[in-house]
């Protein structure tokens, strides 16, 4: 770069002076001529030029060190980044064992379930045919109340996948049943166009009674209930009616026991 000082003394404008120039001098300097207007415009257009790019050289300097400022956080950054990365890997590395003894003990109980399911079943295969079979013994209140239980233990195809909902709705009809058969149940009921009192003595006996001499008793056996009409029996079961209703006091009363006809026998 052509300094300001080197281009002065090329245009003349500056002359040197001083007291050990004066002295080797012998004599008076000779006179300048003037300078040429055309050189002084085309130095000071070098001059402002010069100038010019000074600035620009300032101003891309200052903003190099800013960019440099803001690379060098950026960079601080990134190291952080390393570092809280490279403490995550050693972390990991040091789970690798466990994570492979907890992924075994993992498949273990999978493949344990699966076989359980499996079992499961399969129970529930052999139980439905049975309660299906049984079903059809239920005293028609109970039966009513496991209906659609029934329904769905008829629509279950044994596979897998809907095992729960077969489980449940065979878990809810042995619990109605079991409620069922340890108390004692009234019910009405039309049977041959006739409106009966019904009273069940859990699921293996019932007595009824339609007033006007009706009475009888039954049992479930072969295809069904099976009933047998027992006039005699009208006052004593419509006793035991009003005994439940709460219209008399309680009172101990005997009713035979209805037996299996041939018919009915296993």
């Amino acid at each position: 770069m052509i300094s300001l000082r080197a281009l002065l003394l090329a245009a003349g404008l500056l002359s040197f002076s001083g007291p050990e120039l004066l002295r080797a001098q012998s004599a008076p300097p000779a006179p300048v001529p003037p300078a040429d207007p055309a050189t002084v415009a085309v130095l000071r257009e070098t001059i402002a030029q010069w100038i010019e790019t000074e600035r620009l050289i300032s101003e891309e300097t200052q903003g190099w060190v800013g960019r440099k400022a803001a690379m060098n956080e950026l960079l601080e950054v990134y190291h952080q980044e390393l570092v809280l990365l490279d403490e995550e890997l050693a972390k990991a590395g040091q789970s690798a064992a466990s994570f492979d003894t907890e992924r075994t003990a993992l498949q273990s109980r999978i493949a344990a379930q699966k076989a359980a399911r499996t079992d499961t079943a399969r129970a529930i295969a052999t139980a439905r045919e049975q309660l299906l079979e049984l079903g059809r013994l239920f005293p028609p209140p109970l039966l009513e109340t496991v209906s659609p239980d029934l329904e769905i233990l008829k629509g279950w195809k044994g596979s897998e996948e809907d095992v729960r909902a077969a489980l449940q709705a065979l878990l809810r009809i042995l619990e109605q049943a079991q409620r069922f058969a340890s108390h004692i149940s009234h019910a009405r009921e039309i049977r041959d166009g006739r409106e009966l009192e019904v009273v069940y003595l859990g699921v293996a006996c019932a007595y009824y009674t339609g007033g006007a001499g009706i009475a009888g008793m039954g049992r479930p056996g072969k295809g069904g209930w099976q009933w047998e009409d027992r006039p005699d029996l009208a006052l004593r079961i419509r006793l035991i009616v009003e005994q439940l209703a709460g219209d008399a006091p309680p009172r101990l009363l005997t009713l035979p026991v209805p037996a299996r006809s041939a018919a009915s026998q296993p």
